[in-house]
Order: C-alpha cells, then structure tokens, then sequence
C-alpha cells in the first residue's frame, strides 16, 4: 500500500542548525523595529493552523558521505526475551582502532553486556527496556546508542483486546530503527538511523508528526476521511482548504477502510494471535490479510511494508506493538534496508487529535488584502533584492543585488556589487549583466541573457507573460502577526510559522535555484527574539518583503523593495533583440550525448540528433511516431540526454537513455506535480504501468524517476 510519497529523509546526518545575526540593512527592513516585539497579535483558534498541502517533506539521501569524523553504529536485533541472549555489533569508522567499550546504561538490573558485544537478560515478569551504549576507544566522544526491549512471557487475554476495542481517539508514540546492508554476494551490516514516530486518530481525522531534517522544523501531516476517501488535508497559501486524495501503486484512490489511517484493533480475537518462540511475542496470525498494513499505516507516517505485527504486552495490558519490516531496497540506493518499529499506544482523556483549520479573518487584514491585490494588478514597477548569504563552508557573508524592472513586455535584471568607499558610503557597481524574460506574443515568452555578441534566448514558455513577475499569490489572513508604524505609517506583517515558503511568492527570479531561498525560508533568529517572512504596507502597496533561509550548506537573509509604482521604465538606451525561442516539439530538435562502449571518460562522449539516435537504439525509422516526447507535459525544460546502465525494476541491467528536465521544485519540497504530468501522458498514450512503477508500450519502456529532486526519465528497449 503507498500511503503517501516518502514524507521524510531517513538521513544519518542531520541538517544543521544555523542561525545568524542579521545586520543592520535587514534589521530596516522590518521598518527599524525588529528590537521590538510586535504590538498586536492576531487572534487563532486553538486548533492547530494547518501547514499548506504542498509543506515541506523533503527527501535525501540516507547515506552520507564519510568526512573522516569518526562515527560508531550499533546493529543486532532491537528484542531479547526473558532469559535470553542477543549478540550486537559495533561499527567504527573514520579510525584504524575499530575497538569499543561496551555499557548498559540503563535497565543494568534487568541486563548485562560483555566486552563482545553479547547481551544477556534476566528472568523478567513484564517487559523492560534496556540501553545499551558502544563508546569508540579511538575516541571517547564517538558513541552509539540502541535500545532494546526484554521480552516477558504474558498471557494475552480477551479483556486485553477488548480494551483497545471501542476506542476511536489512540496515539502511537515510538521509533523506528533503519538498519542498513550492503548489497551483493557478502552482505554486511552498514549502520543504523533511529527517528522518531508520533501519530494520533480519532476515527475521522489521522495526524503525524515529525521533523524535517532539512529546515529543522517540526511539520504536521493531516488525513481525513472525505467522502470515504482517503485524503491529505492542507491549508494553502491562499487560505483554501485543500483534500488530496491518497493513491495506491496503480495511482487509484484509496479508501478511508482500506487506508488504515484509525484503530484497527476491533474485533479481535485471542485466537487471532500466536506466541512466537523466537521473537517471544504473540503475532497477529489470524486470517485478515490486511490487518498488518493497515496496523502500520496507523502507527507509523513511513513507508513500511510489515513482516509481522507483535504485541508489546505489561501489567495485563496491551501497551504498545512492535513490527519488522520486509526488506526495502529504495530507502537507499545500493543497500538493503530492514526497519523495525517499536510503539506505545496511548489512549484516554491524554490523547486529542489535531485536525486542521482555515486562518481567521481579522480587520487589521484588510490592508494587506487590498496591497496584494495593488501588487497583482500592477504592470509596473521596480524591485530591488539584496541578498546576504554564508556557508558552512567559509566564514562571513556575500551580498549580491539586482534591480528588476517590471513593464508589459519585460522582466529585466540588472546585477550589481555593493562596496563601500573610505568614509563607509555604499557604492552599487553594475556587473555587466543583463538577463530576464521578454514577452514575445499573448500566449509565449522567452527568456533572456547578454552575452559579448548581444542577446540570446534560453527557455521558452507558452504562457501569459504574468507568470514571469512575482505572483503575490497568498491571502494576508496566514500573516498571523503585525505591527503598526505610525510615524512611517507602515504596517509590518508576519507570516505564520508552518507558511514561511510564503516567501517564494515574493520574488520571481530567472533559473530554478532562484526559486530555493523562498521554498526553504524559515524562522529566523535575531539577538532580540526570531521573526518570519514578512511584508511591510504603506499607502495601498508592498513596498517591502524580507525572509531568512536555510539550506543547511547556504544560509541568509533576502531583502526587497519595491517602488516606481506604474511608472517603472527600463534603463535608458535598453534595446534588447533576439532571435525567438520556440517550445522544441520533437526529438529531432534536441540531442543525446553519447558514451563510447565501454567507456569511462565522459570527455569522449559524442553529442549526436536525439531522433538520430533514437532510430538506431530502437532499431525503428519510425520510433519518433512512438517515442513520448516528454516537452509535451514538461514545456521547454530539456536539459541534457546521456546514454547510462539502468538497473529495471526486475533487477536487469538495461542499456538505456536518461534523459534529465530541469523542472521546478515545488512548494512541498518535491517535484511530484512534474512527474504526475509525465505519467498521465504516458497513460494518455496507452502505456500501462507494471508492477516495478516502469510504464510499458510495445518494446518502450519508460520509467520517470525522482534522483534527488532531478527529474530524470529513463527510456530503454524492452
């Protein structure tokens, strides 16, 4: 069952937490009050404000590359019955000594552990949970902890069950441990990433919580039953409720039942569950074939495919489940995943389930409502940006600016420097770059750049030219906080927290990566307290926005003013021509880098006639009759097309053609619309979908992948 896309990376390496002090030129861009906390505060409601339907759930990649620390990883098995024993293993990288010490720290009257890592138990009456850590002895500061449950023997009884029988509002509060494997003929344990789980239902609603590890904040993911479906429930930047049906492998609707997303502890029967020897537990063994996928949809927000659902039993009650899963081999590419989850379940008066709401209409929005809709209607004006960004990887900052300048039929950018001349005077010096987008007709756009001959286009866009300028394309009512100005007679708004990628309607850049800083904003930290994306108002526009964000390896502030309101002009002696750029509409006008066989060096490859080579791949004159040509859904996003090794979803290498498309991220951290629409056309054009997600016509195969946030498509000959 596909709950839903991967809702968060099973990273081993965490994103960091910066913050950074903002300088005085941002500091102004709250109206010179950022020392000041903000006078008013909008009213809420108590129940929680949603996050939009598109929020951040960002993927990367589990592994992570080795940067020499030296890092120590527990494998074994996460249970040992009473009486029992387990052997764990400790895993040392980054240091020639691969030695540990190991300790219980807890749970040391129930357990001990010797030097080889062995963990034997004691007899116990109830289930006991004990820790256990492995300290490197290359170095002390390197440790890894894991926790395992001593299994007691209990009798399961009726009334157990019973008691989780007629409740609707139950939590499930626990962890999951991924533990990794190398792939091939000598298996062999990698390392283990532990992350937290917490879901709530009440029947109706279903809520999970969990952090992401990108931006470091803590994000909701809602369902609710409507209309019997299944269906995510957001809150977008418009103030609109959205419901985003849940789909199965073959992209169906599912079903409220069918989902999971409730107690799945009705009608049960001791008979349903049988005490494994092994594992120490009773297992469901009854004969509904669905109950553990539902059972794990419910408890946990992962992807999870159960081998086995185990009842966690103490002091005569049903306390909580544990379930391992089958093997998963996309967690992380080139290793095998196995994970184990382990849950308390809650109930009573403690447990409330969050559900979502619209924001509330206050009177102070009003204004911000008729600015927007001043900014939207405006063909022109000028926004000036100025971006201070730091790295991870240097020390201090770099502040680069640009000045667009909005008209009817153009977009124009203008960079420049900021230096300072010897009595600390700011100097703007123009870079000699010029960039942008051109309206050529109604319904088509270019883009735009100098170079030493003149001006050429780059990407083409059959769309309204409107598209090219900032959007605006939020209600004020997700600015929760403001603060008045009288003597500037400006208002400052500022964004609810779960909206920060609000940000990203602010500004309209040329390039995807542009697009980054406003989808990634986040809070921002001050000596003075923390601020979120904000708009200033003055006389009927937005004369100023500014945000914090956070890439984990970039980090920094964005600042823009707008002015010159419908009466912007383009610099003076600006004449820009160039030959138009059209949306290419078939191979035969794009082109595939070619690898010699057998060839390593990427400096060897041959650029030749995408439909060239197609023909000769297929063995087919005809194959551009049948080949997708995928500018169709994705507009003029090609990027480049290689020859590569596929590994199929059958496990067989393939020779195939990857093609990549420089698609948009998206507000939620993803580029799922861009592969929705690359799939409906392949359906569209009688491919069927099989059992590995790979769509199949003929001898075309096709198979749309999200590689890291790049679209990559992969075409290869069946």
């Amino acid at each position: 069952m596909k709950k839903f896309t991967r809702i968060l990376s099973l990273a081993t390496t965490l994103s960091m937490a910066l913050t950074i002090p903002l300088c005085a030129a941002f500091a102004s861009g709250c109206g010179g009050k950022t020392a000041q906390p903000p006078q008013n505060e909008i009213t809420v409601t108590e129940t929680p404000s949603a996050p939009s339907s598109t929020l951040p759930l960002s993927p990367a990649e589990i592994v992570s590359e080795d940067t020499g620390q030296v890092k120590v990883s527990i494998s074994g098995r996460s249970e040992v019955r009473s009486g029992g024993t387990v052997k764990l293993t400790a895993t040392v990288t980054g240091a020639d000594d691969k030695s540990v010490i190991w300790e219980v720290t807890e749970g040391k009257e129930v357990a001990r552990i010797d030097e080889s890592g062995r963990l034997t138990a004691q007899e116990v009456t109830e289930d006991s949970i004990v820790k256990v850590v492995a300290t490197s002895n290359a170095d002390k500061t390197a440790k890894a902890e894991k926790v395992v449950t001593v299994a007691s023997r209990r009798a399961l009884t009726q009334d157990m069950l019973d008691a989780l029988d007629g409740l609707d509002e139950i939590s499930f509060e626990g962890y999951v441990n991924i533990h990794l494997y190398t792939i091939g003929q000598f298996e062999r344990y990698y390392q283990t990433h532990t992350t937290e789980v917490k879901t709530v239902m009440n029947g109706t609603n279903w809520y999970a919580g969990y952090e992401n590890v990108t931006t470091g904040t803590y994000v909701g993911l809602y369902y609710k039953n409507h209309g019997g479906a299944a269906c995510q429930v957001g809150v977008n930047f418009m103030n609109e409720e959205e419901y985003i049906p849940m789909t199965d492998e073959s992209d169906a609707q599912v079903g409220w039942a069918e989902a999971g997303l409730y107690n799945t502890f009705k009608g049960l029967e001791v008979s349903d569950f049988t005490f494994n020897e092994q594992s120490w537990r009773y297992e469901y063994s009854g004969a509904d074939e669905t109950f553990k996928a539902r059972t794990m949809a419910s408890a946990n927000p992962y992807e999870f495919v159960p081998e086995n659902i185990a009842l966690i039993i103490e002091e005569d009650e049903i306390m909580g489940i544990y379930s391992r899963s089958e093997p998963d081999y996309t967690i992380a590419q080139g290793y095998k995943a196995v994970q184990e989850l382990t849950a308390v379940i809650n109930y009573g008066k403690t447990v409330e389930t969050p559900t979502i709401s619209k924001y509330p209409h206050d009177a102070v929005h009003d204004k911000l409502n008729e600015a927007v809709e001043n900014m939207r209607g405006l063909e022109r004006y000028t926004l000036e940006q100025t971006k201070m960004e730091g790295s991870v990887f240097t020390s201090g900052y770099v502040t680069s600016c640009y000045v667009e300048t909005v008209t009817p039929d153009m977009c124009h950018f203008s960079p420049y420097s900021l230096r300072y001349d010897a009595y600390g005077n700011e100097m703007r010096v123009p870079t000699g770059e010029v960039y942008g987008y051109k309206k050529i007709d109604e319904n088509l756009y270019n883009t735009f750049s100098k170079y030493e001959g003149g001006y050429e286009a780059n990407r083409a866009y059959e769309a309204d030219f409107s598209n090219a300028r900032p959007s605006f394309a939020f209600a004020a009512e997700i600015f929760t906080m403001y603060f008045d100005d009288p003597e500037d007679g400006t208002t400052t708004y500022y964004a609810d927290g779960l909206m920060c990628p609000v940000a990203s309607t602010f500004y309209y850049g040329v390039g995807n990566d542009v697009a980054l800083y406003g989808l990634y904003a986040a809070e921002g930290k001050t000596d003075s307290g923390s601020f979120t994306p904000f708009v200033v108002v003055k006389d009927g526009y937005i004369i100023r926005s500014g945000f914090y964000y956070n890439l984990g390896y970039m980090y920094g502030v964005i600042e823009n003013n707008y002015g010159n309101f419908g009466t912007a002009e383009l610099p003076q002696g600006t004449d820009i021509e160039f030959e138009t750029r059209q949306v290419p509409v078939s191979w035969e006008q794009l082109t595939v880098r070619v690898s010699p066989e057998g060839g390593t060096d990427t400096s060897d490859d041959v650029e030749v006639n995408a439909l060239e080579f197609l023909k000769e791949f297929f063995g087919d004159e005809n194959i551009g009759e049948r080949m997708p040509f995928f500018g169709k859904p994705l507009g003029d996003t090609f990027g480049f097309a290689m020859t590569a090794l596929r590994i199929s979803g059958a496990n067989v290498a393939k020779q195939a053609i990857a093609f990549y498309y420089d698609v948009p991220l998206e507000a939620d951290y993803s580029i799922n619309k861009s592969l929705d629409k690359v799939r409906s056309y392949l359906v569209s054009l009688g491919f069927t979908k099989n059992v590995h997600g790979e769509y199949v016509k003929g001898d075309i195969v096709v198979s749309p992948v999200d590689a890291d946030l790049d679209l990559m498509i992969y075409v290869w000959k069946d």
